[in-house]
């Protein structure tokens, strides 16, 4: 969660002018103007704006930008005052996220030679994006006395996107020059984004008790109509002589949704002084939440369309108590209990909504004030505990597996060949590591090997698969509910957590490894535009590198290096998620270093243990890893009221 500024008016005048001229045709300009309107002084304002154009080392690839923000500040007396406040973006360019290049011909050899890094593999007569982003809202403040103020804010915003096309490209084809896309085309996109605050701060007596009070109302509406998504088939590439202007081919999926989800809160808190070292936090919060998604789906805009409502209403009562005991002035001891309540937004992969979740947190704690209030420490012990949270990914994958009727475990790395025999298959579909037994698998039955692309191993094995087996068409469609499912994801993250730095880090038996952008997360989290920190998207150095299905892919990450894994949110990847049950466990180990305490992400309660399905190889598994982005990251940027 974060806490959104804008620039607030200043009672002396200020200009600031600047200008910005960089590589690739980039030409910025911004102002910032503030001062007050009036002589008195009771009126200010505030107002900045930035222009911004730009190309890019990558061929066709444009940006145009602007952007103001004004600001009016009123405050007739010292008891009294409204604040306005707006903001506006434009936004122009040609494509939705960088497409990348595959890593064969790049930083890996490449039989025809290596190709130009300004290589633009999407198309520019299709390829582009028009988003407009507006948000307008007050505050107001009143003081009716000393011991008794109001406060109350409204923020409407809202997302328009009239259109987006993107053609993406999804696998290297073997001959190593043809590179495999589609299109995908948004809009018309309607978001908006409704929330009111309204809450009551008073102090008074009750005999020797002093209190100071807070009782408040929020609420919260969201509603998006329509969302429409199409996706099509659009003709290969080849990235070594590169031609542009193909016609699309036939429609795949046409997806119109529209969602809507109403947030009622009533909140309270008392603090009560029993004596000048002894305080009583007593508070809670009523959370009532509606939740509607209609979602309207068809593979062809001429054939019939599949329509589907998902709703939900859901209620809780979240408590808060707290005390605290000044020894002595400088030292303060405490301990607090308090519950929590969240509403998943969107839907499964089934298309079922997500389960609301509860926690439950206890903490005590030291915390001093030395030096005159110049230095401050603090010790806390807490423990947190989630209720009604998903099951672990290890009994979601045994659940999964245990339905799939006539399939038996062979082996990866070394299959069983007397198992297979007995099996008496009709075909066998391999990975290319098995070329050294290559010859007697083709004995026992016909063999294919996979040979795909190592920068997106999963999408291209399931096109593999799906071309062995003769079911191209239900590959296709999933891989089009999987990049609609991250349509969906994008559209909630997009508004609220572009500058949030997302760390993925694997924990396994002999040590902490970082998944580089190829591994299979890295994947994911590119096509969701999902921000990690720069050095998780480096390509490292290979000697240095864990080997992983014929590729490197993870790096491992020394105790005296774990900073970085650090960042605002971290999904910490286990290989058992119940090893928080095991005192000598490795996740038990890694929590105990003095290093661990120390990273930003746990100071902040940051850090989501996820099941090894994050180390998958299927659309199963993406599917459960996005079940995971809307569980953590949709929460994490629900509004929230912080009470003073």
């Amino acid at each position: 969660m974060y806490n959104l500024i804008t620039k607030q008016p200043l009672s002396t005048p200020y200009y600031s002018i600047q200008g910005n001229v960089g590589s690739y045709s980039l030409y910025k300009s911004s102002i910032d103007f503030t001062g007050p309107l009036t002589t008195d002084k009771k009126l200010l304002y505030r107002f900045n704006a930035d222009y911004e154009n730009s190309g890019s080392y990558i061929n066709h690839v444009y940006a145009e930008r602007t952007f103001f923000a004004p600001v009016i500040s009123w405050q007739p007396n010292r008891d009294t005052k409204l604040t306005v406040s707006g903001e506006y973006l434009s936004s122009r360019q040609a494509e939705l996220s960088p497409l990348g290049l595959p890593a064969i011909g790049t930083i890996l050899p490449n039989p025809n030679g290596k190709f130009s890094h300004n290589t633009y593999v999407g198309d520019p007569t299709q390829d582009r994006e028009k988003v407009t982003v507006g948000r307008v809202g007050y505050k107001f403040e009143h003081n009716f006395s000393d011991k008794w103020s109001l406060y109350n804010s409204l923020s409407y915003a809202f997302v328009e996107r009239p259109y987006t096309t993107n053609v993406t490209p999804t696998s290297l084809e073997a001959d190593n020059r043809t590179v495999d896309r589609f299109e995908q085309i948004w809009g018309p996109t309607s978001v908006s984004n409704l929330s009111q605050d309204t809450h009551v701060v008073g102090k008074f007596n009750t005999g020797s008790l002093e209190h100071q009070l807070l009782v408040g109302v929020d609420w919260y509406q969201r509603i998006v109509s329509p969302f429409s998504f199409v996706v099509r088939t659009f003709p290969s590439l080849d990235i070594y002589n590169p031609v542009y202007g193909q016609t699309p081919g036939d429609f795949l999926d046409t997806r119109k949704d529209k969602e809507r989800l109403d947030d009622l809160g009533i909140y309270f808190q008392d603090q009560l002084a029993i004596a000048p070292n002894l305080k009583l936090v007593l508070g809670g919060r009523g959370d009532f939440e509606d939740q509607k998604i209609v979602a309207a789906t068809t593979s062809d805009p001429t054939s019939p369309i599949e329509r589907s409502v998902t709703s939900q209403s859901n209620s809780a009562f979240s408590p808060r108590l707290g005390i605290v005991y000044q020894p002595i002035p400088p030292i303060s001891l405490y301990a607090s209990y308090s519950r929590s309540f969240d509403q998943f937004l969107g839907t499964d992969v089934n298309n079922n909504s997500f389960e609301p979740t509860r926690g439950t947190q206890y903490e005590v704690g030291v915390k001093t004030d030395l030096l005159n209030n110049k230095l401050s420490a603090t010790l806390a012990l807490y423990q947190l505990t989630p209720i009604a949270v998903p099951k672990d990914a290890v009994s979601d994958l045994q659940r999964l597996v245990g339905k799939l009727k006539g399939i038996e475990d062979v082996g990866l790395e070394s299959p069983n060949l007397e198992k297979l025999l007995r099996l008496k298959p009709d075909l066998i579909l391999g990975l290319s590591s098995h070329q050294d037994i290559y010859s007697l698998l083709s004995h026992i039955a016909p063999t294919v090997l996979a040979t795909f692309d190592p920068a997106a191993p999963w999408k291209g094995f399931l096109a593999f698969t799906a071309d062995a087996l003769g079911k191209t068409q239900l590959a296709q469609q999933l891989m089009t509910n999987y990049y609609a499912r991250l349509v969906q994801l994008k559209a909630s993250i997009n508004q609220r957590l572009l500058p949030t730095v997302i760390s993925v880090a694997e924990l396994r038996t002999d040590g902490v490894f970082l998944p580089e952008a190829a591994s299979f997360e890295g994947e994911i989290f590119k096509d969701a535009g999902i921000q990690r920190p720069p050095n998780q998207l480096l390509h490292f150095e290979t000697s240095n590198k864990m080997r992983l299905g014929g590729r490197y892919a993870f790096l491992p990450i020394s105790e005296e290096l774990l900073s970085e894994i650090d960042g605002d949110i971290l999904f910490l990847v286990t290989e058992d998620i119940r090893s928080h049950e095991n005192p000598n466990s490795e996740l038990q180990k890694l929590k105990a270093s003095p290093l661990w305490s120390k990273l930003k992400v746990v100071q902040h309660s940051s850090v989501h243990e996820v099941g090894f399905y994050w180390r998958g190889m299927g659309p199963i598994s993406a599917n459960l890893l996005i079940d995971d982005l809307f569980r953590y990251l949709i929460k994490s940027i629900k509004p929230t009221t912080t009470m003073p």
